[in-house]
């Protein structure tokens, strides 16, 4: 190809050139990178932003996701599931938490889960629908207004359960989780 023929407009060997930084700006008062795309500029932007690019997939794919921690307790994990019911109709949104009625201290991972529209519900403790250790729980439900779903972080707002359900002491629902607990567990609440 002819020195004419390789500095028509298209051909990628004059698009893309290596060019040198005098200073902190490159010849045409541009900030200096190490290549430079003339057609759209869109090339020193990629050049400066592949390395960040490349380092968080690498970093991503060393951290390995979705793996359990090794530090999680070894304790045997039963599944619990159930249905929650406010004066024998099924509440969907509900929130089912458990509360150790021995030896429960600040900081310890609490079994729980979120009603669906059926009303039924299935304990998480340390993965997805695991279940729950071994014990004699406080059951507590809680049941509030959502003022808005949106976003990892949504907005409640009114409580629409008697407050004695929020309280382990006095929402009056126990379960006792073992390997023998095979049944759905029903939790007939009533709104007086």
């Amino acid at each position: 190809m002819s020195e004419a023929g390789s500095e028509r407009r298209g051909d990628w060997r004059s698009e893309f050139r290596r060019t040198r930084c005098e200073g902190l700006r490159g010849a045409d008062d541009r900030p200096c990178g190490l290549y430079r795309w003339r057609g759209n500029g869109m090339g020193n932007v990629v050049m400066r932003w592949m390395p960040l690019v490349l380092g968080v997939i690498a970093v991503a794919g060393i951290a390995g996701c979705g793996e359990t921690p090794k530090d999680l307790p070894t304790v045997p994990i039963h599944p619990v599931k159930g249905t929650v019911t406010l004066d024998g109709k099924p509440i969907a949104g509900a929130r089912v938490s458990l509360q150790l009625l021995q030896g429960s201290k600040p900081g310890d991972i609490n079994p729980n889960a979120v009603t669906d529209e059926a009303g039924a519900f299935q304990m998480s403790t340390y993965a997805p629908l695991d279940g729950a250790p071994e014990g004699a729980y406080a059951v507590m439900v809680s049941w509030p207004v959502v003022i808005n779903a949106s976003g990892s972080d949504p907005e409640f707002g009114k409580e629409r359960l008697p407050a004695r359900y929020q309280v382990p002491e006095k929402s009056g629902l126990v379960l006792t989780v073992s390997e023998d607990l095979q049944d759905a567990v029903m939790l007939e609440l009533k709104s007086k």
